[in-house]
């Protein structure tokens, strides 16, 4: 949240800056892209989608061929794009969910170097061919691919592109969305018809996709800049969001339309599109139990996993994640532990139908503990000088109500003090909750255990340790037998390690 709310404070401070020092640093900019492109020129920078050049010349010279010398083109390899999943900003979504987009190049061809600002084109090429290809109706020049997604839920994938006025305007970036079902392209967003532009505008590359449900066409936030900052571009219109404006789906066209819900800029949307479930193995190691925790994602969610919390588990514990990922510490307030993305590494949330994997260390038994998963979504942008107790109550709350939640195991504190007679009681609770799960699949194997409970209760009642012993070690073994067949894996857990546990304080 620090990280969020610091971002939210530069982008602040960069629209106080007078208008003077913008146009120092858009010269600073000019002067060091002269020096990169000279240098790239001599050094013959690699292209990793295209190591020999080979695509560049040929697309350069079909383009020239098709639409005159004075064009100019540059492009993206739809594949390896889905693959990398980064864009032109940090909340850039790419997903070919239908295929249609398979060994596909992306192009954007120009005229501004001939003074043409008009005239842009947007295609398609695929097996050395041009499929597809816009009317000359872009302005300026491609800056890059937002994001590749079925946006408006029609099942066609949506690819939406910014493009920039130019150099002198660098700071502003026009979004035009392309719907594409495979064979054609049709532009699916308001035009000005004064301008012939695109009526969808943003600072810099500050575009966000919104969902508020699984079914309803996604909404698009934009960042506006102040009024005197390229104000040319961006209606005098009152809103009553700004700096944040958001763009909605008409039923033909996305637009800013009078009908549409505005966004605000510190907002908690949802993060529980997600169809989750959670597997945890246990095992020893050394003198600790190693948790493996596999958070599956299923194809049927809508959203990538972006965070995992679980509550009541013990903090004495070391964790490992997968690159991407942090830990970013207990909360004994809220006794939970959280793991997110990385702020700037949102690729690394978990895409439908691929898994995380969290590993945890500790020396404490398993028990029954809540998990939380939040699906990948704009987060709230909170000025860290109104931060207060009241701001983390309500991050907080978000994370136990806006989320995908269930049972699973962890590690927690035993209490203070041992008493085996109860501790034999919450083993026959671990029984009857995992039976009530379907972790013990069959009622026969449950009875049979709770059995093995109540009977080594009675023992150690008449002191008879030994005949208690007796009967937990047939649990032991029991539970390696069951394992095959009738126990899942958080159910084995419970049962065996708390039981060896049990045998040990059991003179």
């Amino acid at each position: 949240m620090y990280l969020i709310t610091q971002k939210n404070s530069i982008l602040k401070q960069n629209r106080k800056a007078n208008t003077m020092q913008k146009y120092l640093f858009l010269l600073f900019i000019f002067i060091c892209n002269i020096i990169i492109i000279k240098a790239q020129e001599s050094n013959g920078p690699i292209d990793p989608d295209d190591p020999t050049g080979e695509i560049e010349i040929w697309l350069n010279k079909l383009v020239k061929t098709t639409f005159g010398t004075e064009y100019r083109c540059a492009f993206s390899v739809i594949d390896s794009l889905v693959s990398r999943n980064k864009g032109t900003s940090d909340n850039s979504e790419f997903e070919d969910s239908y295929g249609t987009l398979k060994g596909c190049i992306l192009f954007g061809a120009d005229k501004t170097e001939k003074g043409d600002h008009d005239h842009g084109i947007m295609g398609i090429c695929k097996d050395g061919e041009m499929v597809w290809h816009s009317e000359p109706v872009f302005k300026g020049e491609w800056y890059g691919d937002f994001s590749i997604k079925d946006i408006n839920r029609d099942g066609k994938i949506d690819i939406l592109v910014e493009w920039s006025p130019g150099m002198q305007m660098i700071m502003t970036r026009h979004l035009w969305i392309i719907s594409w079902d495979g064979r054609t392209g049709t532009i699916i967003n308001q035009v000005d018809p004064k301008t012939g532009n695109t009526t969808i505008h943003a600072e810099e590359s500050l575009f966000e996709l919104i969902a508020l449900d699984t079914l309803s066409p996604m909404l698009i936030r934009a960042n506006w800049p102040e009024k005197e900052d390229f104000s040319e571009w961006f209606p005098d219109i009152q809103v009553s969001t700004l700096p944040y404006v958001t763009y909605s789906w008409n039923g033909e066209r996305y637009g800013l339309w009078s009908t549409t819900q505005q966004i605000p800029g510190d907002a908690y949307l949802p993060a529980n599109l997600l169809n989750v479930s959670v597997k945890v193995t246990i095992s020893h190691e050394g003198d600790s139990l190693l948790y493996r925790y596999l958070i599956i994602n299923s194809s049927r969610s809508y959203q990538s996993i972006s965070g995992f919390v679980l509550k009541d588990i013990s903090e004495d514990f070391k964790s490992v994640i997968q690159s991407g990922w942090n830990y970013w510490g207990y909360s004994s307030q809220y006794s939970f532990s959280y793991w997110t993305i990385n702020f700037f590494e949102k690729k690394a949330a978990v895409k439908p139908g691929k898994e995380l994997l969290l590993d945890i260390k500790s020396k404490e038994l398993p028990s029954f503990v809540t998990y939380f998963v939040q699906g990948l979504h704009p987060e709230p942008i909170i000025n860290p000088f109104s931060i207060s107790l009241s701001t983390v109550k309500d991050y907080v709350t978000d994370i136990f109500t806006n989320s995908v939640s269930g049972l699973t195991i962890a590690p927690a504190l035993l209490p203070e003090s041992f008493i085996p007679l109860n501790f034999l009681d919450t083993l026959s609770s671990y029984t009857m909750q995992s039976r009530a799960l379907g972790w013990i699949k069959e009622k026969q194997t449950a009875d049979k255990y709770l059995t093995y409970f109540t009977t080594a209760k009675q023992e150690l009642e008449q002191n008879n340790t030994n005949g208690a012993r007796a009967i937990l070690q047939n649990v032991l073994r029991d539970v390696d037998i069951d394992s095959t067949d009738n126990l899942t894996s958080e159910a084995y857990a419970l049962l065996r390690y708390n039981t060896e546990y049990l045998l040990e304080q059991i003179p």
